[in-house]
This record gives structure tokens, sequence and C-alpha cells, in this order.
């Protein structure tokens, strides 16, 4: 039995007997047609056995009663010894000689012989307007308009549901009135002005802005948190303190603050121009030093906290010059062998702290645990570890982690079996090498040449350039300032996964023969990775953090005349190869279609595995009629001797991580 609940739009309907023509299917369908006449916000019913589908103003049934047309305004209504003109849905113009006259609906013309016109730069008895925006038929201002007492024109109505001319919005939510007449209804400062892309009849409403999306208005060094109309800072991980900058009417710009305890707590004083020494020490402490010949009032440590107060200095005996002298030259020599300490063993913490602190966390949870659940690799019998994993458990903090980060992954209905977080201490500092280079150079525009702006005819390759900004936008770390970095998926086996977190990415580099580039493939879709996993015993993903650097944008197919890039290197001057797709693998060009992509990788110091994802072998095969597609070969007899000799990893991960 079929319901009205059944009823579609978008697709032709065919219960009309021969008066429906072209693409019709066999039988009854109900379906409405899709197209801007049709009112999709009031319900279809069924009339004498018929579908009946709800049209806007200005549309009728002309043939059948699924299809709404246009109706011919000038055909029903005409214009009496006036020329008609079809001015649009519901509107017509009558006009004689030199003056025209909009009507809206079926409004009635008053003839050619009327003495009063509208636009004669006169307001005649009984007119309300003489021309212009909002001014209708006779003369009178529209509907959602009011006349202005001051001139001939007619102005906004703010509050009277209707949005016309220069309005926002009307009422509702972040919308005000400005009394201003330039501009009766605007969205306030947090909110912006906003279309729903879906009704045939526009419906226009204030919608709030999510300024944490903004990375010109996140929060730095600190916890973003949208609000309605507003945003603010959580500071309180870090330590620091909220301030509030680039201040405009009724709105600001929030981030974390240093606090700086020598201006707002300070030291004190040792007497008259005898002021005490204050300095930082990291964010939440200070030291404060006498003067000389003073000392401090009572024992203090060697720094204070934010909280301590600093009760003065005493006059005191000095110390003697060779005490002095010993003191100084101890000091330097200490600070000499701090200094080559640093730049000889900088501890991996400190390494990873000029990363973001979203991407630096993601590895620091090894030593922020203490070790207590990390499992080793030291298959090589020497010891050394290679590589460190850890078997996450479900509700855990890293598993809301590593969910959240796989949120911008695509997952869609992918099943996972097993998460495993890993901890590469080389591939981590390589990368973190290269991406003190890149930020070197992020302000250099010899390294963001775009020359390939010089061959982008019909802006397909501005396209793709702009769709890698949007990828790189949407991961809350990235800034103009420095770097940016990506998460992304790369398919495979659970063994060659495992083998990739041990040696790194450099042999493959060498194996794929590449349609858009010679190097690493990744995309950000874990589901469109599906012919590089769906085919194993074992699939899995392995997601890593990339260093993008200075892209170039693909368009090119592996077979175009134009220049095929497969397995071409990268271009000089640029750090990977970007290309937008569609599912079947080929180069986006059909709007209809899902857009995905993938990014090709020449350097695996560009590289540095985080997580690695056993799925159910059951659910990632369902997506094969989906997203299988030819892809460049792999033969086994290319596989490093390591790949091949970890057979038996994926079934008993202690072989390996011991």
């Amino acid at each position: 039995m079929i319901t009205l609940s059944t009823v579609l739009f978008g697709q032709w309907l065919c219960s009309c007997s021969d008066k429906c023509l072209g693409n019709c299917a066999s039988g009854i369908q109900l379906i409405c047609d899709n197209t801007q006449f049709t009112n999709r916000s009031l319900p279809a019913r069924m009339v004498d056995g018929e579908l009946e589908c709800p049209c806007i103003e200005g549309a009728e049934h002309k043939y059948c009663k699924n299809v709404c047309t246009v109706i011919d305004m000038c055909e029903r209504y005409g214009c009496k010894d006036g020329v008609c003109r079809n001015e649009g849905i519901n509107r017509r113009s009558c006009s004689c000689q030199s003056n025209t006259t909009i009507l809206v609906g079926d409004e009635e013309f008053r003839g050619c012989d009327d003495v009063y016109w509208c636009g004669d730069n006169e307001t005649n008895t009984g007119e309300e307007c003489d021309g212009g925006i909002g001014c209708g038929a006779n003369c009178r201002c529209m509907v959602g308009w009011k006349m202005n007492m001051t001139t001939t024109n007619c102005t906004e109505v703010c509050g009277d549901a209707i949005v016309v001319g220069a309005e926002e919005c009307d009422s509702g939510q972040g919308c005000m009135n400005t009394a201003n007449p330039a501009m009766p209804c605007k969205c306030a400062a947090g909110f912006k002005k906003w279309v729903d892309p879906l009704q045939p009849i526009p419906i226009i409403h204030c919608q709030d802005i999510d300024e944490c999306l903004d990375m010109n208005t996140s929060c730095v060094r600190g916890e973003c948190l949208n609000g309605l109309g507003t945003y603010w800072c959580d500071c309180t991980e870090t330590g620091l303190h909220l301030e509030l900058r680039n201040t405009t009417v009724g709105f600001g710009s929030y981030f974390c603050q240093i606090t700086n305890a020598c201006d707002t707590i300070g030291c004190g004083s040792a007497g008259p121009d005898q002021d005490v020494e204050c300095t930082m020490n990291g964010q939440n402490n200070r030291s404060c030093r006498c003067p000389p010949g003073f000392s401090p009032v009572g024992e203090y440590p060697d720094f204070l906290t934010n909280d301590q107060v600093f009760h003065g200095c005493k006059v005191g005996d000095p110390f003697p010059v060779w005490v002095i002298a010993i003191i100084v030259v101890g000091a330097v020599l200490l600070i000499i062998l701090i200094v080559l300490f640093l730049l000889y063993s900088r501890s991996p913490i400190t390494k990873l702290q000029i990363l973001p602190s979203e991407v630096a966390w993601q590895y620091l949870q090894y030593y922020r645990s203490a070790q207590i659940g990390w499992r080793t690799d030291t298959s090589d019998g020497d010891g050394t570890a290679a590589f460190y994993s850890k078997l996450l458990e479900k509700g855990s903090e890293e598993m809301v982690r590593a969910m959240s980060l796989f949120h911008l992954l695509g997952f869609g209905q992918l099943k996972t079996h097993k998460v495993h977080a890993v901890y590469n201490p080389s591939l981590v500092s390589v990368f973190v090498g290269t991406y003190s280079v890149f930020d070197m150079r992020v302000t250099n525009p010899l390294f963001h040449s775009k020359h390939w702006e010089n061959d982008d005819p019909l802006g397909r390759r501005k396209f793709t350039y702009n769709h890698l900004q949007d990828v790189i936008n949407s991961c809350p770390w990235n800034t103009l300032s420095h770097p940016a970095i990506i998460p992304s998926v790369h398919g495979t086996s659970s063994k060659v996964g495992w083998a990739i977190c041990r040696t790194g990415f450099a042999s493959l580099s060498q194996l794929d023969a590449g349609f858009y580039g010679k190097g690493i493939y990744f995309s950000t879709s874990a589901l469109y990775c599906y012919p590089y996993f769906g085919t194993k015993s074992d699939p899995a993903l392995l997601v890593s953090f990339l260093l993008v650097g200075n892209p170039y944008p693909v368009i090119e197919n592996r077979h175009d005349s134009t220049g095929s890039l497969e397995g071409m290197p990268i271009k000089s001057g640029y750090n990977c190869n970007y290309v937008v797709t569609q599912s079947n693998g080929t180069v986006y060009d059909n709007p209809q279609q899902p857009i995905f992509n993938e990014i090709v990788i020449p350097q695996e110091s560009q590289i540095c595995p985080v997580y690695l994802i056993e799925l159910d072998d059951g659910g990632a095969r369902q997506l094969r009629a989906q997203f299988q597609r030819n892809i460049p070969p792999i033969q086994q007899s290319q596989l490093p001797d390591l790949f091949i000799s970890l057979d038996s990893y994926s079934k008993d991960e202690s072989s390996i991580l011991g």
C-alpha cells in the first residue's frame, strides 16, 4: 500500500495519463517535481486518485498536478490598454509610453488614461510613493514596505515577518532593529544572514557564527568555546588568564595570555630609589632579587608562585668580593653546560612542544601515562626500542581524543575492531625537524610560489587549491603563522601497517605507480581508501599527520591528452600533489557526485603515524560496490623483506611488540 509518506521530490511523475511527456517510467509513481516552483514546505495530497503537489505563490498546475509551472500574469490579468510584460514570478509590468507600473499578483491596472503615474516626480492624492524599490501598483507601497513621510520612496518595515530590500532579517534570534532607515533590520554582531537553500521561497534569518571555526578569531593557547552570538576561551588547562583584544562595538576577540605577576603583584621596594628586581620564570612563577647590600626579609624559595607575597628586603652585609667572583664564575660555567646539554640532548618532550598542542598531545600521552599500558617493539634483538603501541580502551580519555580526530576523516559506516596508539620516537623526531624547517619558511614567498595560476584558464586548479585550504581550516590547531598539519588515512593491511609503524614509509614511495604523481598516497576520507584495504584479509587504516607545505593542485586525469602526471615526480618548488576526486578515483568533474581527495607526499619526513586501526573484515567489504576502482599495482615481490616476514604479526601482536 502506497501512502503519502512515500512522496519524493526531484524525479518525474507520470500520474496524469498522456499529458506527462518524457522520462516517464511505467506505472504511477508518487513523486513530486523538484523545481523552484514546488513548495516543499507544504505536504502533498491525493486528489481524485492523483498526487497534487503544492505550488508556490505565482505558480499553478497547468498540465499535471504534480508539476508546478509559472503563471503567465499577462495572459491571466493583462494591462487593459497598456503594454504588458511578465516580470518574473507573480509580477507583471504595464507600460504606457514612458511610464511603467509594476504589479504583484492580481493587482488591477487602472489604464493609460489615468492622470496619476509612478515616476512623475509627484506624490499625488492617494499615492504613497513615486517609484523606486518597494513601490508597487497604483503608486502604493508593496507588502513589507511602508510610506516614508519625508521622501517619495518606500521604507522597509522591521518586524512584519517579511524580509525585503536591504533587510538582513525581520525578527527572531540575532535580529535587531537599528532605527536606521538605510538598514532597518540587521543581524547583530556574532550572527550572519542565512538563507535556507532547500526552500523555493527564501526563508531568511540570522544564524549564529561559530567563531571557533575561524582561525583568525580562534583562541590562542586555549580551548575555544562557541556561544550564541559570541565565544570565549577556556584557559584552565594552560594555567593562563583570559584577555580581550581587537574590541569592536558589542564584540571582541579573546585569547589566553600569560599572567605577568611582576606587573600585577611585583616584589615591592627596598627603600627610596631601591626597587626589588622582579623576573618571570615561566607562566606561574616569579623571582625577587634584592639590590646589592640588601637581603630578603625571611626565608624564600628561589621562585615564588603567583599567590605568594614577597615581604621586602632589609639591609645586610655584602658578600666578600672573592665569594661573589666564585659565584659568578660558577654560574657562567653552569650556564654553558646547560646550553650545551640542551643543544645536544634535548628530551623528546621538549622537541614535541614545538608542534601545536593538539598534535603534540597524541604523542605526549606516552610520557604522560608513565608508559603504563604501552608495549615495546624490540624485535631486532639488541634491546633498542623501535616503536611503542597501546591498545586503547573504549571510554578512556585516549579513545575519546582519538575518536574526535577520526571525526575529521569520514569513517562513515566503517566498523573498527581495535584502535592502537603508536609512537615511533625516530619518525617523530624527523617530523618535528621538518616542521621546524617549514616553520622558518612559512612567511617567505619564495617557498610558496603559485606558478600554476598561469595555467588555470577555467579556475579548476584554484578550486582544487581552495578545497585543500578548507581541509586545513577544519583543523582547529592550524594558523597562518605556522605550517599546516592535517590528519589523513592510508589504507593497507594490518601486517604492512605495523611494519610502517616500525620502519616508516620510505620504501612505499618506490612501490606506487602513482596516477597523480610519484609518492606516498593519503586521503582525508577513510571510506575512499577502500580499494587499498577492502581486499585484504586483515584490513587496516594507518592514521598519520601530514605536512603539506606548498601544494600543487592537480586537475589532470591518468590518460589526459594535456599531460598525465602518472609516475611523475612532484613538481619543483612544491611539497605535495593535491587532487579533488570522485568515488571512482577520477578527477572531480560532476557536481552531482560526492567529493573526495588524494594527497601525494614525496618525502617520508612529512609523515608521522599516530594510530593503527584494525577494521572489521565484514564491514569493510560492504563498501566494494561504491568505492571499488583500479589502483596502481603493487607486486608482492616488491615489498621489503620486513613486510613479507610479518605474516604472523596480525595473528599474534605479541610476536612483534614483546
